[in-house]
């Protein structure tokens, strides 16, 4: 009867501690990286309406249309309002000056993103301040070029911002 005991114990022990473990790899617990930028608002507009200018570039949040954009990689710039909608829904959206990335940076920016295209969006986006920016809903992180520590900073971003817009969506 003491070992039957002392293995529900050593069970109990084993399972929380497991508990314990696999919580902390939630990326989720962990803050969010990036610059923080001021939420605008969550609008919802009609497709091609006017609205006041964004404070970021890529913006982070505000107006946008009421469809969002797909999780892939896209070969055309995509609207700003269908990509907030997405960050509405705590996805991430890495977008790219054409003009300042060759082919063989695009191949590395999309291995980057490919084990997060669930709650990732790529695109061109001729109107970014920078070559490369990585936002979020309220988050923004800027490149002038690609490297090895962008590469491992943007998988931070990925990492840590995905899943952290007001709307939950699996």
């Amino acid at each position: 009867m003491d070992k039957f005991v002392l293995w529900i114990v050593l069970g109990t022990v084993v399972l929380l501690g497991g508990l314990v473990w696999v919580s902390s790899q939630d990326p989720t617990k962990q803050p969010p990286v990036g610059q923080e930028i001021e939420i605008l608002g969550r609008e919802h507009i009609p497709r091609g309406s006017e609205h006041p200018a964004y404070n970021s570039n890529p913006p982070t949040s505000g107006w946008h249309d009421a469809e969002d954009a797909a999780e892939k990689i896209y070969d055309e710039p995509i609207l700003d309002e269908q990509a907030i909608h997405s960050l509405e829904h705590g996805r991430v959206w890495v977008t790219y000056r054409p003009e300042s990335v060759d082919e063989a940076t695009r191949g590395e920016f999309e291995s980057v993103i490919r084990p997060f295209l669930s709650k990732a969006l790529l695109s061109p986006r001729p109107a970014n301040d920078h070559a490369i920016a990585a936002v979020s809903w309220g988050r923004i992180q800027t490149w002038e070029t690609w490297n090895d520590q962008t590469k491992t900073e943007l998988k931070l971003f990925l990492e840590r911002n995905r899943d952290r817009g007001p709307e939950r969506v699996p």
